[in-house]
């Protein structure tokens, strides 16, 4: 407890501090940020509350998880700072309470025993941040200015779609229509390298490109054809597009994303082209922050896909809030850790054993990891030895046509 109380409540060394200005804190707004703090150890929860105070922030404290949530419930808030290990109900499991109300507010926990279990349950259920005790003040203010920064701008983006989507701005307008026109008709395909530990290439990823500014994202390019019911489009584009390059690259697999609307296209089930024919060099992915909507359908869809020989994948693997229950639902043949969880990750340990956790759980279950946002050698080296089997990034290489 005293190693705890010196790190928390160190005083906060005057003036500004860089790392927060840096990340743009709750002053860049016009009301004060609104914190509430979990923590059961009153000592702890006052100690954290000044770190805070000092930022500016207003500070709810709460000594129990049902008077937490009470509190979030009637309240607004920007960010919250829980413990893991709290009496009667786990800070995971409040977490998930939370998660059932809101996927917009992050939440940074905190532990004095840190466990790879609530790690890797930190991660699934979107966790903005995961602390272990002993920690700075420094790093719990830019903690928490980070997340408010985050919380906020999600905010403002689901709000501007709300806005959107009431004034009729958004579905099967007519700019977004021409948006999407003008994507297709400058539609082209870059390949990325995926290699495996031994610096073999074993498939290329296929990344959408275009010239039109606002679709030049692959994911929002694929969201807008499904929002435009062109989905089926874009995607007979795609079968006639992207296949050829890679089928002359020694057995190379083609990884190509697909949206969630386009695994029930007929289009995607046929069976009298080369597309369907190369089926067993094919992999689809999935991103791990979208849901199929008709489970029964789904299944019926994927278990048809896996007969056919196509392989699934598990895209974004650490960015949503679906976590492990993709896994249950899809069964899929790879695993793709998303960028931010990668990212960095020599530098925190937390990470690392996220990692290490993911891999373990994927290989009992008879699937492979990829690492993607990979930069380095260093980054190469470690993600290897933490047991992932394949390995995508500009270290690798970055996406280019393939002749």
């Amino acid at each position: 407890m005293t190693r705890i109380m010196d790190d928390i409540s160190t005083l906060v060394a005057p003036g500004s501090d860089p790392a927060v200005e840096e990340e743009g804190s709750h002053e860049d707004h016009n009301s004060p940020a609104r914190v509430l703090v979990l923590e059961d150890e009153d000592l702890v929860a006052r100690s954290i509350e000044r770190v805070l105070k000092k930022q500016g922030y207003e500070v709810q404290i709460a000594n129990a998880p049902g008077e937490a949530l009470s509190k979030f419930r009637i309240h607004s808030f920007d960010a919250v700072v829980s413990d893991i290990n709290l009496p009667g109900m786990s800070g995971i499991d409040f977490l998930r309470e939370i998660r059932n109300t809101s996927t917009e507010v992050p939440v940074l926990l905190i532990t004095g025993r840190p466990t790879v279990d609530t790690a890797v349950e930190a991660v699934e259920l979107g966790a903005f941040l995961y602390l272990t005790k002993p920690f700075r003040s420094e790093e719990l203010r830019v903690a928490v200015s980070k997340a408010i920064g985050h919380g906020r701008m999600a905010r403002m983006r689901n709000e501007a779609q709300r806005v959107a989507e009431s004034l009729g701005f958004v579905s099967g307008n007519a700019e977004l229509s021409e948006q999407f026109d003008r994507a297709m008709q400058s539609l082209w395909v870059a390949y990325q390298p995926i290699i495996d530990r031994n610096w073999t290439v074993i498939g290329y990823e296929a990344l959408l490109r275009c010239d039109e500014t606002t679709l030049r994202d692959p994911r929002r390019f694929l969201a807008t054809a499904d929002q435009l019911g062109k989905a089926d489009e874009l995607l007979a584009r795609l079968r006639d597009t992207v296949l050829a390059p890679v089928m002359n690259r020694h057995g190379a697999l083609l990884f190509m994303n697909v949206h969630p609307s386009q695994f029930g296209s007929e289009l995607l089930l046929a069976t009298d082209d080369d597309f369907s024919r190369a089926a067993r060099r094919i992999v689809l992915e999935m991103s791990e922050q979208h849901h199929m909507s008709d489970g029964a359908s789904a299944d019926h869809t994927i278990a048809e896909l896996k007969a056919r020989g196509f392989r699934l994948a598990v895209d974004d693997m650490g960015a949503g809030y679906s976590g492990l229950t993709t896994f249950a639902q899809i069964g899929p043949d790879f695993i793709k850790l998303d960028g931010a969880l990668v990212r960095d990750a020599g530098k925190h340990w937390q990470k690392q054993r996220v990692i290490g956790g993911v891999c373990n759980i994927a290989h009992e279950l008879g699937m492979e990891v990829i690492a993607e946002a990979v930069e380095k050698q260093s980054e190469f080296e470690m993600l290897r030895g933490l047991g992932c089997d394949y390995f995508q990034g500009y270290f690798v290489g970055r996406p280019e046509p393939l002749p």
